[in-house]
């Protein structure tokens, strides 16, 4: 049973196989593994994804990198460990 259900729109899609929304078809990239008939759905969290909660819905979506954040000049305060380490 899917855990995400929104209005198609922009870059979002559904995964036929699961039915599972996703921010972009990268995202949805990232949960589908293997090769013609073996391919298969991996848990989005899986994939590092989480999900995010719009007017149109929820879907997954993949965490941008924290590089790309600063870019934009986005403050980042966090205090676990590993996004220390991807400072």
């Amino acid at each position: 049973m899917p855990q995400t259900l929104c209005k198609l729109s922009g870059k979002r899609c559904c995964c036929p196989a699961c039915g599972e929304y996703f921010s972009s078809s990268n995202s949805f990239d990232k949960h589908r593994k293997g090769l013609g008939l073996d391919r298969y759905c991996l848990p989005p969290q899986e994939a590092g994804m989480s999900i995010s909660k719009g007017t149109n819905g929820t879907w997954w979506t993949t965490p941008m990198p924290t590089r790309a954040l600063r870019s934009m000049g986005v403050s980042l305060i966090s205090t676990t460990p590993e996004s220390k380490e991807q400072q």
